[in-house]
């Protein structure tokens, strides 16, 4: 990008350029597995290193979050069922310590209640036992790299905002808005911050979930587009084990909450359009009228 040279100051901002995470690079990353079944343990943690992977295994929720205490771990794969307490719980103790953690949820058949847990607190899949190997690696190869993007982001984010707040020493014109606001999206009133995640409609704040910005953002990002319901399930809800049924319910209680916090009449939406037999599209809010 640069030459080297010193630049006249002040300098031009240098933002780094993140290259992609090798699969050796990815592969350094330390796997948390939980599972309160020894054999199952030994299986799992046989699989996963098979694959290249750096695992540490712990047999209860509690040993799970020692380990958390002392290291970092790039992924925690825990099943729902563990002798001290439920995969969702642990989800949810082990985020509030690191909100970076990405979290795998196994089980050993899906549940709505324990499905809507997972989701809400943004766990990156829920998978069905059986497992095959292909799924279980590309599963912890995208939670991995999912990770790295988002803090890749949040490093580029603080940087960016270092040289703003230096530039702003000097008198020079200021960068252009669109130098920190080119990753929002703005369909019509709607504003989506993918990188802050932050939502707002007609420039009032929503207060959403993360698993319902993440539907949103979707289904923004594919407005005016027919969106079936098993691709939200596969695509935005990490769900690999729902039968079509069982998507549906889901599918349809989040849309359902989203409704209830953006449009004006949720009982009769306008942004979030019902197809029957195909799934939904989403239609940008118009802009109030000046």
């Amino acid at each position: 990008m640069g030459s080297g040279r010193a630049s006249p100051s002040p300098k031009t901002p240098h933002i780094m350029a993140h290259s992609g995470a090798s699969n050796t690079m990815i592969n350094q990353e330390r796997l948390l597995l939980v599972t309160g079944d020894a054999i199952e343990r030994m299986m799992f943690e046989a699989r996963l290193r098979s694959a290249g992977f750096s695992v540490t295994s712990v047999g209860s929720g509690a040993k799970a979050l020692d380990r958390l205490a002392m290291t970092t771990y790039a992924v925690l794969i825990t099943t729902i069922r563990l002798p001290d307490t439920d995969g969702v719980a642990l989800l949810r103790e082990a985020r509030s310590r690191d909100p970076e953690l990405e979290v795998i949820l196994i089980s050993h058949g899906a549940t709505i209640e324990s499905l809507m847990g997972a989701l809400d607190h943004r766990a990156f899949a829920y998978l069905c036992l059986p497992i095959g190997q292909e799924i279980l690696e590309n599963r912890v190869r995208a939670a991995l790299e999912r990770r790295q993007v988002r803090i890749t982001r949040a490093a580029l984010l603080r940087q960016l905002s270092s040289h703003i707040l230096r530039a702003t020493e000097f008198e020079r014109p200021k960068p252009s808005p669109g130098f920190l606001e080119n990753s929002t999206l703005r369909l019509g009133a709607l504003e989506l911050d993918p990188i802050r995640r932050r939502a707002a409609l007609s420039l009032r704040p929503l207060p959403l979930s993360p698993g319902e910005f993440e539907l949103l953002l979707y289904l923004a990002r594919h407005g005016n587009q027919i969106i079936s319901v098993e691709q939200i399930a596969r695509e935005v809800l990490g769900l690999a084990c729902c039968s079509t049924q069982e998507a549906r319910d889901l599918v349809k209680t989040r849309i359902h909450r989203l409704r209830r916090k953006i449009e004006p009449d949720p009982q009769t939406p306008s942004f979030i359009i019902s197809v029957r037999g195909a799934g939904y599209m989403f239609t940008a809010p118009p802009m109030a009228e000046q």
